[in-house]
């Protein structure tokens, strides 16, 4: 079940003030990693590193997009998985 504050084309989610990572099991990246597929469960790396720094940190986006992407290249993702999740840090300041 999708909570209300998780927006549609959430792939992992925080509640703040919980330590806990919520992975989004209606995305496309968690099924396809749960079934298996290798890129997918090095994306589903990302969002969980990305989720991390929400709970260490607080709601500020450009760093928790910088350690998706760090979490990302140390997995040896595509560099069209990188580049990807770099497109919303570039709207964030």
């Amino acid at each position: 079940m999708k909570p209300e504050r998780a927006t549609g084309d959430a792939e992992g989610y925080v509640v703040p003030g919980y330590p806990a990572i919520y992975i989004a099991a209606w995305s496309d990246a968690y099924r396809a990693a749960v079934a298996g597929g290798s890129r997918a469960i090095v994306k589903l790396a990302g969002i969980i590193a990305h989720e991390r720094l929400h709970v260490e940190a607080g709601t500020a986006e450009r760093p928790v997009y910088e350690a998706e992407r760090l979490m990302l290249r140390r997995s040896a993702a595509p560099p069209a998985m990188i580049d990807a999740s770099a497109a919303p840090c570039a709207s964030v300041r």
